[in-house]
């Protein structure tokens, strides 16, 4: 479906797994003899065997293990109710939020995660690009005004997760900090993924030389916060415009090699044309 209308939501894996060895396995035996003769199959005439690591179904296979069930003491997904884990799990394909965000300033996710940029050098600013579900909300605002932010609208829909009554917002941990001391490049650039537990991550960019960085980032009880190499690092480069009168800047849709082939054939289309006088 994506090749043939390039929509980015059919952008997704899809797919059954399984043991696709054993089929092929199944079917290069020979024929059982007791098949021939009408008498009982090995299976019938022979105890069940256990399972070993040494059986070449196994040993051969590739192999996919799904743990919807395991908990650990980093993951969020656990604190949330099913209307909350509705927005915070992304349905669709990620795209890129980016805001240019100054020293002394915090980025907010809905009302789940935070990043404040404590000092840089020359206190020159960061590119923070956001990959998180499209219903989590991004607000960027001065550090010092973020504490009455969320006393105000935390529960409410202007920040979409948490929601709820008072009861709800009783049970809410709070958010608890972390902080990182990062390097930057020599030529600027991207500098690490900020990861935000089962929530996302955010990429910190330096558009120029920053050669030290200090963040603080911030989840729900302080869960799944670390530092890694940057999965996408070009990811700010698709950056679009300037929001005047914001930190952000507008998103790009998603270009994939189907649609600029169809732009490409339009074009040249409309080239071939004759003027229409």
């Amino acid at each position: 479906m994506l090749q043939q209308t390039g929509d980015p939501k059919y952008a997704v894996l899809i797919g059954a797994i399984q043991n696709t060895y054993k089929e092929k396995e199944d079917e290069s035996q020979p024929v059982a003899v007791s098949k021939i003769t009408g008498g009982l199959s090995d299976e019938e005439s022979e105890p069940a065997r256990g399972w070993s690591i040494r059986d070449p179904v196994f040993a051969k296979g590739m192999w996919c293990y799904d743990t919807p069930g395991t908990v650990n003491d980093q993951q969020v997904l656990n604190l949330f109710t099913l209307d909350e884990l509705i927005h915070v799990l992304p349905r669709r394909l990620l795209q890129p939020r980016t805001a240019l965000v100054p020293v002394g300033y915090s980025l907010l996710i809905g009302g789940v995660a935070r990043i404040d940029v404590l000092q840089t050098t020359m206190d020159r600013m960061v590119l923070l690009t956001t990959f998180v579900s499209a219903d989590l909300p991004l607000n960027c605002m001065p550090t010092d005004e973020v504490e009455s932010f969320l006393e105000e609208n935390l529960g409410t829909k202007a920040l979409v997760v948490p929601c709820g009554g008072k009861d709800r917002l009783a049970q809410w941990p709070a958010m608890e900090g972390q902080d990182f001391k990062l390097k930057g490049n020599k030529n600027g650039g991207a500098v690490a993924d900020i990861v935000l537990s089962s929530i996302g991550w955010v990429l910190l960019t330096s558009p120029s030389k920053v050669p030290n960085i200090n963040i603080r980032s911030y989840t729900p009880g302080g869960r799944g916060l670390a530092i890694r190499s940057p999965m996408l690092p070009y990811a700010a480069e698709l950056r679009g415009k300037r929001i005047p009168a914001t930190r952000f800047y507008k998103v790009k849709p998603v270009e994939f090699p189907v649609n600029e082939r169809r732009s490409r054939t339009r074009r040249r289309k409309g080239f071939s044309k004759e003027p229409d006088f």
